[in-house]
This record gives structure tokens, sequence and C-alpha cells, in this order.
């Protein structure tokens, strides 16, 4: 979401921020303060990165013990940058000023005009990031050849009595659904071919059920998907979808559930996404209330050197935007991993942006690399655009510092810790329950303002008794 980044903390550093990398500039801006005076530095550009050295050593400023020297590589094709002089100014001035360059971009689009498009986008608001990781999880090997573990973590009949449970009895007004795993093959596997949904957990009809059982609560059910990596044993796996480097190798991504993930071109990633059996099969058999497309806003940009679909980093931009204006057509709402500027016109919430594993960055070390303090001047730019969580599952009983700064910011919290099947059901012996928080109401105050109200309930045997 943003660092502060002072020039008195003493650490030596050298560290590159690319455009839209992941911990990069998610936003082509940086502020600049320097005794009472700000600069605002913009530009336009995929390529771009800027770079930021801390010195303690042979300071080049006379008397100082530390100077931070900044610095933007831009790319031949970009050979311009912005410096708006704003004299005087505080952060959110800083906010505020790049506010106009990003409506200039068509970066700003704000909720009053995606809600006059979609009315129930309003759900999002003040509403949890509830996900349920894995429903199956399925381990394959590296190859995808041979299965190394299984484990059905809820069934679908058993997704939506946990909908009912936090609904009715924990009496959590608003809540983003998320199920991960419902795909065939199970989680991270047998991508981009997702249906007939996973037989093991109750396949199609047992789906559609949950689906409707969660709408009837006035929740927004989301279902994860991934149209990025592709798998071996995936039935449409061809080297033809996929991304090459430079001397000609596809891409190779991480290795996950389903084993060795390769990067699908993200033009080829959108015709893949349209096929029948994809994501019109989903709308027609499931249709949820919303939907999740990993990675696409995650990973930073990339080049495609396939003869067939070349792609620079632009087009790699334009075409992940309008897989998620795709995704968002077919079922209102859409959100993906962690967040950029570029995807906020086609894009209702992202996941990931506001904190990883209950700390302030998935790098658990950047804010003492850099001497930094944690800003949410995303937010202070695009707080009336985009519903913004955290990723990943945290120790409810170690995360006081990632509550309360989302507290402070007034920010919908995440939880994606979730015990196996009907876990508050389990004995008082069974200490694996979580603390449950859950957001009692949302209370909108104007077109710029609302107000969230907390509802505490703890659902954790301790010292023997129930608190």
């Amino acid at each position: 979401l943003g660092l502060f980044i002072p020039a008195d903390h003493g650490k030596a550093f050298h560290r590159d921020f690319p455009t839209s990398g992941y911990e990069g500039c998610h936003a082509e801006m940086v502020g600049l303060f320097k005794g009472d005076s700000v600069a605002l530095i913009t530009w336009r550009d995929a390529d771009s990165v800027f770079r930021l050295r801390s010195v303690t050593d042979d300071c080049p400023v006379a008397g100082a013990k530390q100077a931070l020297l900044p610095g933007l590589e831009l790319s031949p094709k970009t050979a311009t940058f912005d410096i708006r002089l704003l004299g005087r100014a505080t952060l959110g001035e800083l906010a505020q000023a790049y506010r106009a360059v990003a409506s200039e971009k068509g970066y700003l689009v704000p909720w009053k005009e995606k809600c006059a498009e979609l009315s129930r986008r309003e759900s999002l608001f003040g509403a949890s990031n509830f996900k349920l990781w894995t429903c199956l999880n399925r381990r394959m090997n590296e190859e995808s050849t041979e299965e190394e573990s299984v484990e059905v973590k809820w069934t679908f009949d058993q997704a939506a009595k946990i909908a009912e449970h936090l609904k009715n009895d924990l009496e959590i007004d608003r809540m983003l659904f998320i199920l991960g795993g419902w795909t065939n093959g199970g989680y991270d596997c047998r991508h981009p071919d997702n249906m007939p949904a996973a037989p093991e957990c109750g396949g199609n009809e047992a789906l559609a059920d949950c689906a409707r059982r969660v709408a009837q609560l006035g929740y927004t059910l989301c279902l994860h998907d991934n149209y990025q990596d592709m798998y071996r044993d995936a039935p449409s796996w061809s080297e033809d979808w996929l991304m090459k480097d430079r001397a000609g190798n596809i891409r190779k991504g991480g290795r996950w559930l389903g084993g060795r993930a390769y990067l699908t071109c993200s033009k080829k990633a959108l015709e893949l996404a349209q096929r029948p059996q994809n994501l019109p099969e989903v709308k027609k058999v499931v249709d949820p209330g919303a939907y999740f497309i990993d990675t696409t806003f995650a990973v930073g940009l990339q080049e495609c050197f396939h003869p067939q679909h070349p792609l620079t980093r632009d087009d790699d931009m334009h075409w992940k935007q309008e897989l998620s204006r795709y995704a968002r057509s077919q079922f209102g709402i859409f959100g993906s991993e962690c967040g950029r500027e570029w995807a906020i016109p086609c894009a209702d919430f992202f996941e990931g942006l506001s904190g990883v594993s209950g700390r302030h960055y998935h790098n658990a070390d950047l804010l003492d690399q850099l001497g930094a303090d944690p800003l949410p001047i995303f937010e202070m730019i695009y707080h009336d655009c985009i519903q913004i969580y955290g990723k990943y599952g945290y120790n409810a009983e170690q995360a006081a510092d990632y509550v309360l700064h989302h507290l402070l910011v007034a920010r919908p919290l995440n939880y994606h810790k979730i015990p196996s099947g009907l876990y508050w059901q389990a004995t008082q012996d069974d200490d694996s329950l979580p603390v449950e928080v859950g957001v009692a109401s949302f209370e909108p105050m104007d077109s710029n303002r609302f107000r969230i109200r907390y509802r505490w309930k703890v659902e954790k045997p301790i010292a023997d008794s129930w608190r």
C-alpha cells in the first residue's frame, strides 16, 4: 500500500521498485519530501523502474550522516516523466494531487460509477473476506503425473453450512465468501480446465446448491480460479498457449499443489476463459455472485516472445485488463490477487494489498531493511474506488498490529486460516478453533465517508472454559 522511508534511520541499501512489480510501484508515482516542500514524481510506462539508494558512508550531503538518492529508469519508448512541485503539503495533499493525475490516466473510477452500473457491488462495503482454502487439497508431483496426497477439507455442503454459521450464529452481516479448490482436480490443479466441479466435494449440483444457500444469506459467493498457470495434466495442455522467453523457452511458474506450473500468455488466457467449458459453463451451472482469477494483478507485467502471440509489458497489462473485464461482465463483481492501479477500472476488490500472512508485506524484513514505516498511500488515493483486503492465514492471537492497523484505517479483515470441516462443533479439547471477528454493520455517512461498527466474538477454549 505504501512506504514512508525517512533519511535519518542510518540504514544503507539499494533497492529497485519496478512499475507493477511485486512490492514495487503499484501506482506510477513517488512523493519526495525535503524540509517543508514536496515534489510529486509521476510517469506512464510499464517498463520504468524507480530506484532508491541510501548512502551512509561517504555521504554526498555536507554534514549529513545519511542521504537518500532517488532515480527513475525509463524505457526508450517513454523518455519523459513529470515533476509537480506542491510546496508545503501533507501526505493527504500529496495523495490528492495524484488523484488528478490518476483521473487523467483513466484509473480513478469511483464506487459511485461502479455501483451505478451494478448496485449489488455495494455488498462489498464493510464486508469481511472469508476464504476456504482449499475444498479439495490434492498434491501432484513436479511433472503432474502422480498424485502424492489428497484431502477433502470441506464438501460444498459443509461450505454452505459454514456460511450459515457465520450469518446465524456469529451475526456477521456482510461477507465476501470465497471458495478455493472447487475446481476439477482440486486447488491449483489441471488449470485451465476447471469444470465439472470437484466430484470429491459434491460435484456441480452440490456447488450450485451451495451458491444458492450462500446468496440467500445476503453474502457474496466468489469462486477462486486461475488462467495464468497451466499444468501438464490439463486436458487442454499445449505449449501454444504459453509464454516464451527471448531464447524461445516456455516460461516456468511456481511449484504448486498441481505440480510445476507454466505461464499462459495473457492474450491466450482470455481465449481460454472464454471457451464454452470455462467461464460460460461456470455461469450456467453455478452462477456465483463474484469471481476471483488468481495472480492476474500480482505477478509483475511480463513480456512474451512466442512468435504467434508476442507481447510487450503494456500488451500484457491490456490483456489482463480484458480478462478482468470479461470475468466481470459474466459475474458482476471481480477481484484478483494483490492489486495495481491499472486494474481499478476493471475490478471491485484486491486481495493481498493490505497485508500478507498477518504482516504488512510479503517480505517480512522489508520495513527493517529500508528503515521504513507502512503508509496507506494507495488507499489515500483510491479510497473511494476499490475494496482492499489482505491475504493468507495468520495466527489471530499474534496479529494485534495487523488487526489494529486495519481498524485504524477502517478496513475489513481477511480470514483465510480456517480448520477443516464444521470446526465450531469441535470439542473443548480441540484448540485449533480460530478467534473469529465479525463486522456487524456498515453505515454510509456521505459519498466519501463511512462508519464500520465492529462486533468481536471469540470461539476458542481458553483455560478449560469458553469465553
